[in-house]
């Protein structure tokens, strides 16, 4: 049986999702680890458009989207890594 094949736009679309959960998630525990309310600053919005845009582009820089089917564990596991070590310098 021929398993169904999933369209690049929705790993796309669920990376976005994850780097906005995560902005938020670290700003709003920035706020209580700092112990000050949670409020929205000017540049709130600035910075998650940037850093949403910053963790794709390295995704699509590295090849993260082509080939889906066609990659190796070990392979994707590594470049995962790397990405992300690049990402969080």
């Amino acid at each position: 049986m021929k398993q169904p094949r999933i369209h690049t736009a929705w790993y796309i679309i669920a990376d976005i999702l994850v780097c906005v959960f995560t902005w938020l998630s670290f700003y709003y525990l920035r706020t209580i680890i700092n112990e000050y309310p949670f409020t929205v600053p000017a540049g709130f919005y600035l910075g998650l458009l940037l850093y949403t845009l910053g963790w794709i582009t390295l995704h699509f820089m590295s090849g993260a989207y082509n080939h889906l089917y066609h990659k190796t564990r070990f392979g994707e596991l590594f470049r995962t890594l790397a990405v992300s070590s690049i990402g969080c310098l």
